[in-house]
């Protein structure tokens, strides 16, 4: 993964992403801070916001971020709570619970990140799976598998899954897009990006990462079909008609520790900072 240092490549970058809002849960209208799309340019600074406080609750576990790409709503998914959605009228309403969507399906682990993608519809994972949520029916279902076939081991008594803490749309190619660790009895045995159908099933276009290990926290697909991940305080691209992953910068200096949830808007990069559990969104100009 090599390193560069344009903060002004990804500005420009930045501007290719569509508008945005912000989704959360409870009764307390949203900050202003995060509607920065209203505020003159000279007054747009960084800012950080608490999850617990925009939730109205200490008992949180925000794990994914996403953007409605027709209706430009922001939706946050929290494992233990549920999605949540910013309505028309400004307020953060909790759309569907954690609790209900477990009751509906047999999931391997906590759900661990979410992705519009458009008309109410959500990709939701899990370890070894990726569900549809749709919430103009409020239907939750099975609907694209990220443990590929030709990964099975032929021993029974061996252990394969798969899992990811990022997924995202990817509107230029119309597919889903993951970013997994493969492991065999708990031991990582591969680190790829994949993509699927947006009608669902099994991913059949495998992307390697040179890097081992390596899983994202965040992964957000520009209008370019650039995917961009975040793993730790690292902001990546990685192009997948090149296989190749690039280090852009980190967010160290803005404060940002353990990215665990990212989108962008037209302007401004939205991070879950998963070490203090705050939405901090960062102007693009200052990236």
């Amino acid at each position: 993964m090599r390193a560069q240092r344009s903060g002004i490549v990804l500005a420009a970058t930045l501007s290719l992403f569509a508008a945005c809002s912000k989704g959360g849960g409870g009764e307390t209208p949203p900050p202003a801070e995060l509607q920065a799309d209203q505020l003159p340019e000279a007054s747009r600074e960084l800012t950080r916001r608490d999850v617990a406080d925009l939730l109205r609750t200490t008992d949180i576990d925000p794990v994914g971020i996403t953007i409605t790409p027709d209706t430009g709503d922001i939706v946050l998914l929290d494992a233990r709570r549920g999605v949540f959605v910013l309505n028309a009228d400004r307020r953060f309403e909790l759309a569907v619970r954690a609790s209900d969507l477990h009751a509906q399906v047999n999931a391997a682990s906590d759900f661990t990140d979410i992705a519009a993608l458009g008309d109410n519809k959500f990709a939701i994972t899990a370890r070894n799976d990726g569900f549809l949520l749709d919430l103009t029916y409020m239907t939750f279902v099975s609907y694209f598998c990220y443990v590929p076939g030709f990964f099975i081991p032929d021993d029974p008594t061996i252990v394969a899954e798969q899992h990811t803490d990022s997924v995202g749309y990817d509107r230029t190619r119309n597919r889903i897009v993951a970013q997994p660790i493969s492991m065999l009895d708990g031991v990582v045995t591969d680190t790829q990006v994949g993509t699927f159908e947006i009608t669902g099933g099994e991913g059949e276009d495998w992307h390697p990462v040179s890097e081992p290990e390596f899983l994202a926290g965040g992964l957000a697909v520009d209008e370019s079909g650039m995917v961009w991940l975040g793993r730790g305080n690292e902001l990546c691209s990685y192009d997948l008609d090149t296989d190749t992953m690039t280090l852009v910068q980190t967010l160290e200096r803005f404060g940002v520790t353990e990215i665990v949830g990212m989108a962008f808007d037209g302007r401004d990069l939205i991070v879950i900072d998963g070490a203090d559990d705050e939405v901090v969104r960062i102007p693009a100009e200052q990236l």
